[in-house]
């Protein structure tokens, strides 16, 4: 039970500042809401206090970070939240988050995700760092309304189960156990990919993502880009520390702004000439003898490739 104490003027200050964050921003955090109290209110529970304020924090966004004594998310029911953060915590579990939430972070928590798909106004979903979490444990045909999504640090080793969510725009699956991306192929709207830092050697079913914009393949065991020639509105492309001996497939990209090839197999740059709009080129640490054709786009104090690395 927490002790009843006199508020100083300065306690006094922040509960005042932080009711007034309510109004102004409709974003708290839950150490905020727990210090909302009176001298008379100090040994009201968490869903108590939201309640007697909740006429203040219709639509916010909650934010709940390192806190154990945090055991369930129920109490949050009895205010409307678009969307909820929750980082470096254990004990909650997804069946107790409100089902009209939006937008959901779950940063270094490790929570099964037995009731994620029952939230089905989902449209964007960010998990990071949840090794405990289990992509075929959920029917992704239930959020359908999802646009982003990223699962990074998830321990996942297989995409099939994407494959519904065909509204889905952004798309980040990096620092996972991923060896192929079969089903990739139906997610037509993405513009933008990450893929980077994972076990994937076959990037075939990228040749019919012709929206996407941003693609990162850094980290992988990637030997041909010949499946991206087709994806003429790609302006970034990072496919560092890979296997790849050439950028042919690349001279169509007519739109491309950046691109980042470091650590790889590459010994000629032939293809860069093409690239008319290229304004930002990594290649370092590759077997390149020949830097003429970055004439075309950089001075010569532009560029540092060492062609011994």
């Amino acid at each position: 039970m927490k002790k009843c104490m006199k508020p100083d003027s300065d306690t006094n200050q922040k509960v005042n500042d932080a009711k007034q964050e309510f109004k102004d921003n409709k974003k708290v955090k839950l150490e905020v809401v727990t210090n909302i109290v009176s001298e008379e209110e100090c040994r009201l529970q968490n869903h108590e206090i939201i309640d007697k304020y909740k006429s203040s924090v219709e639509n916010c966004s909650l934010k709940i970070e390192d806190d154990e004594s945090v055991t369930s998310l129920k109490f949050v029911d009895c205010i409307s939240i678009y969307e909820l953060t929750v980082m470096k915590c254990q004990n909650v579990k997804f069946t107790d988050i409100p089902l009209q939430v939006k937008t959901l972070c779950v940063y270094d928590s490790e929570i099964d995700c037995k009731g994620l798909d029952q939230m089905k106004q989902l449209t964007d979903l960010c998990i990071e760092n949840n090794l405990v979490f289990n992509i075929q444990d959920l029917k992704f045909n239930q959020l359908t309304q999802l646009t982003y999504l990223m699962l990074s640090q998830c321990n996942i080793k297989t995409v099939k189960q994407l494959k519904v969510l065909k509204n889905l725009e952004y798309l980040n699956l990096s620092s996972n156990k991923i060896q192929k991306i079969n089903g990739m192929e139906f997610l037509i709207h993405l513009y933008h990919l990450d893929l980077s830092k994972n076990q994937i050697k076959n990037i075939d079913c990228l040749k019919v993502l012709v929206n996407l914009s941003k693609l990162k393949l850094e980290s992988n065991q990637i030997k041909s880009l010949n499946k991206l020639q087709n994806l003429t509105n790609l302006l970034f492309l990072n496919a560092d520390c890979n296997q790849i001996k050439t950028l042919e497939p690349l001279k169509n990209l007519k739109q491309l702004i950046e691109l980042s090839v470091n650590n790889n197999q590459l010994q000629n740059l032939e293809a860069i000439e093409y690239l008319f709009t290229l304004q930002v080129f990594n290649a370092q640490y590759n077997n390149i003898k020949d830097f003429s054709p970055l004439k075309y786009h950089f001075h010569k104090e532009e560029y540092n490739l060492d062609p011994q690395k």
